[in-house]
C-alpha cells in the first residue's frame, strides 16, 4: 500500500492534493516557478500513470477512428474507395480496420511499436485485406498520416517514405494536430490546462512538474515531439518537390482570421491538414 502525505499546510500557494510520499517530496523540492504551474495542474491522483506500452483509450473504435480524416478531407470515404491505401503511423490499428471496413480494397497498416501492432493484427482477424508491419513496403494508391507528423523525429525522412510508397497520380493526406506553437503544441494537455505551457514556462519547469504525472524518466520535449511549427512545415512540403493538391489551417475558436495574420498564426492554428502529389 502507497503512503500518502499532504502538502504542507504553511504552503498557501499549493493546491491540497493528497499526494503519493514519492510525489510529495518531489513537489516540497520545486521552485516558484514549477510550483506555479503545478498550482494550474491536474490533482496527480486523477491522471493515469502510464508505464511503457500505452494502452488503447476507450474513445477510439473502427467506428469513430475516421472522424478526424472524415472532417479534415470531406470526400475522404470516396478517395479510399476500392483503393489500395497505407496508414503511416497507425498506432493501434483503429483507422487501418476502419479504411477496409469503408471499402478500401486494401489496408497496409505501419508503425515502429509491435505491440501497437499487435493489437491492430487481433482487430482485423477475418480480414486479409488489412495487414500491419514496421515499414511499408509495395505501391499505394493513397497514404494517408493522421497525427504523427508532429511526432516523427525525421520528418523530410518520413515524407520522402510516403512519397516513395505512392504510385504516380497517387495522393497522400496529412492531418495532424497541434502545431509546436499553437495553445497546447506541447501535448502537456494530460496533465495542465494552462495554453502556451512551453512557451510561458522553461523545459525544465514543465518536465518538473510532469514528473508527478509520468514515471518515464523523460525530461525534454523530443523525441516525443519534435516542435513542428507551421513555418517548419511549409518548408519541409516545399523542399519535398510534392505538389499541394490542397492545403488548409484550422484556427483556434474556427477564427481564420487567426490564421492569416503574419506572425501571429503560429500561436493560433491548431490543426494542418494537406493533400499532396508527385
Amino acid at each position: 500500500m502507497e503512503n500518502h502525505a499532504a502538502l504542507p499546510s504553511q504552503d498557501g500557494f499549493l493546491r491540497r492534493d493528497t499526494l503519493t510520499e514519492r510525489n510529495a517530496d518531489i513537489v516540497a523540492g520545486f521552485n516558484w516557478a514549477e510550483r506555479v504551474l503545478y498550482r494550474f495542474s491536474k490533482d496527480p491522483q486523477d491522471v493515469f500513470v502510464e508505464r511503457g506500452y500505452r494502452k488503447p483509450t476507450a474513445q477510439w473504435t473502427s467506428s469513430t477512428a475516421l472522424r478526424e480524416l472524415n472532417e479534415a478531407f470531406p470526400n475522404f470515404k470516396s478517395l479510399i474507395r476500392g483503393k489500395g491505401v497505407l496508414d503511416y503511423g497507425c498506432g493501434d490499428g483503429f483507422q487501418a480496420v476502419a479504411m477496409a471496413e469503408a471499402g478500401a480494397a486494401f489496408v497496409l497498416g505501419v508503425d515502429i511499436e509491435p505491440r501497437r501492432l499487435d493489437h491492430g493484427r487481433r482487430m482485423a482477424r477475418g480480414m486479409p485485406n488489412v495487414v500491419f508491419a514496421t515499414e511499408a513496403q509495395g505501391e499505394f494508391d493513397v497514404a494517408i498520416s493522421l497525427n504523427s507528423f508532429e511526432h516523427f523525429p525525421e520528418p523530410e525522412k518520413n515524407l520522402d517514405e510516403l512519397a516513395a510508397s505512392i504510385a504516380p497520380g497517387g495522393l497522400i493526406l496529412i492531418t495532424f494536430g497541434s502545431p509546436w506553437l499553437s495553445p497546447y503544441g506541447s501535448h502537456m494537455n494530460f496533465f495542465t490546462q494552462v495554453p502556451w505551457v512551453n512557451v510561458l514556462f522553461s523545459e525544465r519547469t514543465v518536465f518538473q512538474v510532469r514528473r508527478l504525472y509520468r514515471d518515464d524518466l523523460s525530461r525534454t520535449y523530443i523525441p516525443a515531439v519534435n516542435k513542428m511549427t507551421i513555418g517548419r512545415f511549409e518548408r519541409i512540403i516545399e523542399k519535398s518537390g510534392l505538389k499541394v493538391v490542397s492545403l488548409e489551417y484550422k484556427a483556434v475558436k474556427d477564427l481564420p482570421v487567426l490564421a492569416r495574420i503574419p506572425g501571429a498564426r503560429e500561436f493560433f492554428i491548431n490543426r494542418v491538414s494537406c493533400v499532396l502529389t508527385t
